[in-house]
């Protein structure tokens, strides 16, 4: 009969526990939109690398060795939060003794519609102000004119 008993107080004590268990409720996570990067942030993320380059009544440019050589096409450009631009001549040098790298100061302007560069790449000296077509976190098309012909260059990753 004591069994009997310690079994019922058991039993009832066990389904008094169970029965006042707690339900977790589960709150969903809210929602949070993912950060906006601004556009200077977008540029210094990561390197780039020149993957399209046309002048109006030229053409592709880019593609043709006669304008590009095959040693300019593997440089890579790091647009720093700092406003420095730093162009890396590396793997393949055209020249060995140029320079790994070269530097010059850069700024978005006017509400990120305009960038102003100033940078010695090899021979090339560009300084001017250019407008900017397109600048995300894949994308970087600037419009220029260089010795008179208006084109577009444009970067990726």
């Amino acid at each position: 009969m004591n069994k009997l008993r310690f079994l019922y107080i058991i039993a009832i004590f066990t389904i008094v526990l169970v029965a006042c268990k707690k339900t977790e409720v589960k709150k969903d996570d809210p929602k949070v939109d993912p950060p906006t990067m601004t556009a200077q942030e977008y540029l210094s993320d990561t390197t780039w690398k020149i993957t399209a380059l046309t002048a109006d009544g030229v053409g592709d440019v880019w593609n043709n060795p006669f304008f590009v050589k095959p040693c300019n096409k593997d440089n890579t450009y790091y647009f720093k939060l700092t406003n420095i631009l730093t162009s890396y001549d590396t793997p393949s040098k055209c020249n060995a003794t140029d320079p790994d790298s070269t530097s010059g100061p850069y700024k978005l302007i006017e509400n990120n519609k305009r960038m102003f560069l100033d940078l010695t790449v090899g021979t090339i000296q560009i300084q001017d102000t250019t407008d900017v077509v397109v600048i995300d976190k894949t994308t970087l098309k600037l419009n220029f004119n260089y010795s008179g012909f208006p084109g577009v260059i444009t970067f990726g990753h």
